[in-house]
């Protein structure tokens, strides 16, 4: 009889206390992580004095003087421009007097800008944003040089100085 009576108890236990609920989930969590795709580059390094410039001479750095390094953590693309002078010059090309301009190459094969090359000394910099290093894959860099195209003749004589710009966006 004792078997019997138990048998019936569990029937009733099961029957009031479902099985399934009990153990049945009512929520779920999902981890999600994201890294910021942030744009970040640094050049060094960040002058260079020309020293005494000689009229229609063509001046430049050392191969590979400059370094841009890509410590974003994506693909970018690489704008370079100039500022005018300031003591004078105009900045354009072709020379004449009292006006100047810049020209630049990249040494690591990162094409891109008008003349689509990586030969040496293939990107004039204007006075506008143009593409001078595309596809910079994040923590890599490249290595440039740069070549001053200086005046015909000099009516100012005063120093010169500007600046070189060099702007990161996302990879396009």
């Amino acid at each position: 009889m004792g078997k019997i009576l138990l048998a019936i108890l569990l029937a009733v236990a099961l029957v009031v206390i479902p099985v399934s609920s009990a153990f049945a989930a009512k929520t779920a969590g999902v981890s999600i992580t994201a890294k910021p795709g942030y744009i970040s580059i640094s050049n060094a390094p960040g002058s260079w004095d020309f020293g005494v410039v000689t009229q229609g001479t063509d001046n430049q750095t050392a191969n590979s003087y400059f370094t841009i390094t890509n410590t974003s953590k994506v693909m970018t693309d690489i704008e370079i421009k100039a500022d005018n002078w300031t003591g004078g010059w105009a900045y354009a090309n072709p020379v004449g007097v009292d006006t100047a301009y810049f020209i630049a190459s990249n040494d690591n094969g990162w094409g891109g800008g008008p003349s689509g090359g990586t030969g040496k000394f293939d990107r004039e910099i204007t006075l506008a944003e143009t593409v001078f290093c595309n596809n910079l894959p994040a923590d890599t860099n490249v290595t440039w040089e740069l070549k001053l195209k200086a005046p015909t003749d000099f009516d100012v004589t005063a120093d010169q100085s500007t600046t070189i710009t060099l702007r990161a966006h996302l990879y396009s």
